[in-house]
């Protein structure tokens, strides 16, 4: 109970407009746009058949988060 009240704590004390950083965020959703369209033309290009090309696509998209869980 105490460190999820903490957290909330912190957060709430929190200056978010004096961390807020918009070339970082613009980075994040670039960079996560260039992975995911890498990814879907690799797996078209191995499985012709879209079905499988998507979910090929979702696993290697999301099989990273899988580790921090």
């Amino acid at each position: 109970v105490g460190m999820p009240l903490l957290m909330f704590k912190n957060i709430s004390e929190m200056d978010f407009y004096a961390e807020f950083s918009l070339k970082f965020i613009l980075f994040c959703a670039i960079f996560s746009l260039a992975t995911f369209l890498i990814i879907w033309f690799v797996a078209l290009r191995l499985f012709p058949d879209r079905p499988a090309a998507g979910s090929m696509t979702y696993g290697m998209y999301f099989s990273p988060v899988a580790w921090l869980k």
